[in-house]
């Protein structure tokens, strides 16, 4: 990462998040000026649909590989078997035929993992499976785009053949502090982030690292914070209805995450992953703006400036 420090002084840079207001506010991202904006893609965000908006991504963000096994609905099978829930009745049928598979051939394709630390840890996905349809499985489609991953991952990304660029974190004793949190350290030829302890992927690196790279404007499209998932794969698109979808979420909250909270929104993330995102988008020399149209499931960010797509293009 060292090696792009300040690069891209002058440029915007734009994160595409992967969340289905994109698809169902009609969100063109082919319409995207590359010329402007530097773009980078969530690790999800790796779909078909994606691919369809022939919108090349300058870096693909693959800070935990193990979810780029997977796509969303993938990656619903997964919580399904952590915590014991039967999919039957519940999906689309051409979902169910998919989950029924794995269902019938669990021992091949899962395999026990860390059950100590929690349910959300009982089995993972067989880490030599690749699975069709997932973001490993597509990456071949944006060969040219680099990847940007933490340092523990190197062993995981051997054999891709696009620039790979690492970054160490480490933990921050006491308060949070957004000085030190935006300015991480540079130790033997690695850029070491200054890490306390948040959840969401983007507060953990992304926006430090996009700050390190010189960019002083940051836009996100697809920032819904919900739990719906990402693109075509989203919930909204593979349960039967909502109604199934709620009665999958209900049951499988004990599997999200250890410290889980339910918020008063229905599907959205945690409130303290709001009030997490909202305190680090405080920073000054940054000015944020989230691509936001009312979506049922979507909400924006406190105390950023939200526009719609039509006024993003003609920034």
């Amino acid at each position: 990462m060292i090696r792009l420090k300040n690069k891209y002084k002058g440029r915007a840079a734009l994160n595409i998040m992967g969340g289905p207001s994109i698809l169902e506010n009609g969100f063109n991202l082919g319409m995207v000026d590359k010329d402007r904006y530097t773009v980078f893609l969530e690790a999800k965000s790796l779909t078909t649909r994606f691919l369809n908006f022939n919108l090349k991504p300058d870096f693909y963000l693959a800070f935990f590989p193990e979810k780029c096994q997977t796509n969303s609905f993938q990656h619903v099978i997964l919580q399904s078997f952590l915590a014991d829930i039967d999919l039957t009745g519940l999906l689309k049928p051409e979902y169910a035929e998919e989950y029924c598979y794995f269902k019938s051939n669990f021992n091949d394709y899962f395999e026990v993992y860390l059950p100590h630390r929690g349910p959300h840890k009982r089995y993972r996905w067989k880490p030599e499976i690749k699975l069709k349809n997932s973001p490993f499985d597509l990456f071949s489609k944006i060969s040219g785009t680099a990847v940007i991953t933490h340092l523990r991952s190197k062993k995981a990304l051997d054999g891709f053949k696009n620039d790979l660029f690492y970054y160490d974190d480490k933990y921050s004793d006491g308060d949070f502090s957004l000085e030190r949190y935006y300015q991480p350290l540079e130790e033997d030829g690695c850029l070491v982030l200054n890490s306390f302890n948040h959840l969401n992927s983007a507060a953990i690196a992304l926006l430090p690292l996009e700050a390190y790279m010189g960019f002083e404007k940051i836009y996100f499209v697809g920032m819904d914070m919900s739990m719906m998932g990402s693109m075509e794969y989203s919930s909204l698109y593979t349960f039967r209805s909502i109604r199934h979808f709620a009665r999958f979420f209900k049951k499988a909250i004990s599997v999200f995450s250890p410290c889980f909270k339910e918020n008063k929104k229905k599907f959205m993330r945690p409130p303290y992953e709001f009030e997490d995102m909202e305190k680090i988008m405080r920073y000054g020399k940054i000015e944020f703006t989230n691509v936001f149209e009312p979506f049922e499931f979507a909400q924006p960010i406190p105390g950023i400036r939200n526009i719609t797509f039509k006024e993003f293009l003609n920034e």
